[in-house]
């Protein structure tokens, strides 16, 4: 297995279980495809797959994989007797999906995994006749790596909302965002705003001075190597807080005064940008319309 994908319990039994059935040695030609970054697009539309990988052909191949839908009476019964389970709702509600689910699944008949290649309807606009071709099987490592990312993907791939599965059986688990309050919103509440009101003015008026930095502790809670993070070697929490540190740092001179802000801002846009493999940029104009490319690593 490619060290880089199924790097959670969900993305794991994916691939897993398409190792099992992988008798032809198939499926490794599709990892370092993978790896490599051949998969350009990824999209997938309920229990469809597309995608499009880089190969030979100037190009790129277009792949499609279909898995099947879950219907009744196999899906009520699962969902009758997910209800039962006071455990797993309440790990939904931090957007945690507790392998059990997988084992209750197993119970009412659903085949989250596939079990052998025809539970899978693909296909590759290349001239490999090999099912799956590289192409294809390096699709099939990046949707492992979709799954490390959103775990309910798994059943998202039959047509299945948990979610508002559960809803529809009285269960609502709140999803709703959250809305950062304006500026003015902190000054004024619900009273009509001044119109003198200057909220640049505004931020100048709150005091800082007694916040403390709270990036530590924070990054203390991150994995050294989540899901979406591929490097090899390195330690992801580390790599952040030093970053992190750094900009705090840079912040806090240009807050007291030690550095002018237009200063900062120009020393940060003309540092040195190294271009690399995951580098991606950006074109941006200014007032008087000229064009300046802007490189951010990925």
């Amino acid at each position: 297995m490619a060290s880089d994908f199924g790097k959670t319990w969900w993305g794991e039994q994916w691939l897993n279980s398409l190792n099992n059935i992988d008798y032809s040695n198939r499926l490794p030609r599709g990892a370092s495809y993978a790896r490599k970054g051949a998969v350009e697009k990824i999209k997938v539309t309920g229990n469809h797959i597309t995608a499009k990988v880089r190969g030979r052909r100037p190009s790129p191949y277009k792949v499609d994989i279909i898995l099947p839908p879950f219907f009744d009476p196999e899906l009520g019964n699962f969902m009758a007797d997910f209800t039962k389970r006071p455990v797993i709702i309440s790990k939904l509600l931090n957007r945690e999906l507790d392998p059990v689910v997988l084992e209750l699944a197993q119970q009412h008949g659903l085949k989250v995994f596939p079990g052998q290649w025809n539970d899978l309807k693909m296909q590759c606009s290349c001239p490999d006749w090999a099912v799956p071709c590289k192409h294809l099987a390096s699709v099939i490592y990046k949707v492992s790596a979709e799954i490390d990312n959103n775990p309910f993907l798994v059943f998202s791939l039959h047509n299945v909302d948990l979610f508002s599965e559960l809803e529809k059986l009285g269960i609502f688990i709140n999803k709703q965002h959250i809305e950062i309050p304006k500026i003015q919103d902190l000054f004024f509440g619900k009273k009509k705003v001044d119109k003198k009101y200057n909220p640049e003015q505004a931020y100048r008026k709150l005091s800082l001075t007694k916040l403390e930095p709270i990036h530590g502790p924070l990054t203390s809670l991150l994995s050294p190597n989540p899901a979406f993070y591929t490097a090899s070697g390195s330690d992801f929490r580390d790599k952040y807080l030093s970053t992190l540190n750094r900009i705090v740092k840079n912040t806090q001179r240009a807050a007291s005064g030690k550095i002018a802000l237009p200063e900062f801002f120009a020393k940060a846009w003309s540092e040195e940008q190294h271009i690399g493999y995951h580098t991606t940029n950006q074109v941006r104009l200014d007032e008087s319309l000229k064009a300046k490319i802007l490189y951010f690593a990925g």
